[in-house]
């Protein structure tokens, strides 16, 4: 049986990296909606398939090419992953980490090669900046809290783990033997050492993948699920998040729609800008008062609708947000507006936890909402039919 031809593992894993990282790159050119932290993972992967073809090079090309470039753009590359990571989950990407790993990789692969040619300790300092490396970008995998990527972090964190521990044993092997073979002798850690390792490199760069897919079906939801305006929930967005919102809250769940007051009367003064702001005002009040247990969205023109786990939870909600809207829309708009901006609202139990439970008691609250704003709109005429009564004697 022939020796196993590393040169073709290394050939071949360079090129399934440079296929990844144009797919990569391809999905970075959206730049109306930007991945943070996903240009660095373009160059990272770029880098491991770049070191992994110089890789396979060895005795072909000069020294300084295959041994020197290919180690600092293998190792570099994780730390560019690294710095991506820590990016794509909004913290600071930390690229003098990266660039300090080049410099001193570099410096490494120069004094090993020509002032103190040893492949041995060559082998030995590699092995532990790049475990230390993988090590450091699987514990950045692993502390993504996003639940929807969850398996994708670990499917990108688990391998690079284990890449870190492979390249601290190749790293004892070469301590330990004195007589420590080429890196293209088949020996098994060699072989663990391309196939696993570049393996692992190749999982890491499909885990970047997985996350870039995540969040673009994210945005994608948000997009369809949201109402641009307001920011609230979508009426599709509302009924899509209602079987598991019933699941967990269907001892008393109640529903309020509300309704924007002088709406028609804020757009035809003062033009739609106002009237958008109008709604935004309103929006903004419920949104304070919206928690992990209350769902709160815009059912139609100026109509929202706030579902929560029980009547009393709606009933203090309505009049927190009360309060703080009328204060706002006080604020805002002058006092020549008649009648002022302020909202009406109706509340219905939610009878059956389905989504036409939901329908039948947004009909009754939508129904009740009516009859709160008919009884205010008769209120304030009353006072002017009475001032206009004694303008007249």
């Amino acid at each position: 049986m022939p020796p196993l031809d590393l040169r073709s593992i290394a050939l071949t894993l360079a090129l399934s990296s440079a296929a990844l990282t144009l797919m990569l790159w391809f999905v970075s050119r959206d730049r109306d909606h930007p991945i943070a932290g996903l240009r660095l993972w373009v160059l990272g992967a770029g880098m491991i398939a770049l070191g992994m073809a110089l890789n396979a090079l060895q005795d072909v090309a000069p020294d300084i090419a295959t041994r020197g470039a290919a180690n600092v753009f293998i190792t570099t590359s994780i730390a560019v992953v690294w710095s991506g990571v820590r990016a794509f989950q909004g913290r600071t990407a930390a690229l003098v980490w990266p660039i300090s790993v080049a410099i001193l990789i570099f410096a490494m692969s120069l004094a090993t090669l020509y002032l103190w040619p040893s492949f041995r300790w060559r082998v030995v300092l590699f092995s532990l900046m790049t475990g230390v490396a993988a090590l450091a970008t699987g514990i950045a995998f692993f502390r993504e809290r996003r639940r929807y990527l969850l398996v994708a972090a670990r499917f990108g964190g688990a391998p690079l783990l284990l890449l870190g521990v492979l390249m601290f044993a190749r790293a004892w092997e070469a301590l330990m033997n004195p007589n420590t073979p080429t890196s293209l002798t088949p020996t098994p850690i060699n072989v663990l050492t391309y196939l696993l390792g570049g393996l692992v490199l190749l999982a890491s760069i499909t885990a970047m993948m997985m996350l870039v897919h995540g969040v673009r079906s994210a945005q994608l939801r948000e997009m369809a699920f949201s109402d641009p305006l307001t920011g609230a929930l979508s009426r599709r967005g509302l009924f899509a998040r209602l079987p598991s919102w019933l699941a967990e809250y269907s001892r008393a769940p109640t529903v309020a729609v509300i309704d924007a007051n002088g709406f028609k009367t804020v757009n035809d003064q003062l033009g739609h800008e106002a009237g958008d702001e109008m709604l935004r005002l309103l929006a903004t009040s419920f949104r304070a008062e919206a928690s992990a247990d209350r769902l709160f969205a815009r059912i139609g023109g100026d109509e929202f609708a706030l579902l929560c786990p029980d009547e009393s939870q709606c009933g203090d909600a309505l009049a927190l947000a009360r309060d703080r809207c009328e204060a706002a829309l006080d604020r805002r708009f002058p006092a020549t507006i008649r009648p002022r901006p302020a909202f009406s609202a109706g509340l219905a139990r939610i009878e059956t936890a389905s989504a036409e439970g939901v329908t039948a008691a947004l009909k009754l609250a939508d129904q009740r909402m009516y009859a709160e704003k008919r009884a205010l709109q008769s209120m304030r005429a009353t006072p002017d039919t009475l001032a206009a009564a004694g303008a007249t004697r």
